[in-house]
């Protein structure tokens, strides 16, 4: 069943220190689900990274190791309509199935 995914988890998985158990198993878990992520999570992605370069705790290199496999074979789904009300069912989503 897919599962709405954050981009503070995606992040902890790549800054050293900051996963736990729980990062762990939601990472574990796309093996078998698949993530919706929501529209604005690339930006939140790109902007985490750019600023930690900026703060000399990323070289670019670093940045691109970690984006290029979400290029390349993405697990995640984009959910469109983020800010859908809960109650409306015309979400729509790329890459996913109902």
């Amino acid at each position: 069943m897919p599962f709405v995914l954050d981009a503070s988890i995606t992040l902890a998985w790549f800054f050293e220190g900051k996963t736990t158990a729980e990062t762990d198993g939601i990472l574990d878990r796309l093996e078998g689900d698949s993530a919706l992520v929501p529209a604005i999570w690339s930006l939140e992605v790109a902007n985490a990274l750019l600023t930690a370069e900026r703060h000399q705790r990323l070289q670019v290199a670093d940045t691109a190791r970690f984006l290029s496999p979400c290029c390349v074979s993405c697990p995640f789904a984009l959910w469109t309509r983020a800010w859908a009300r809960p109650w409306d069912r015309s979400w729509t989503w790329r890459g996913a199935t109902d």
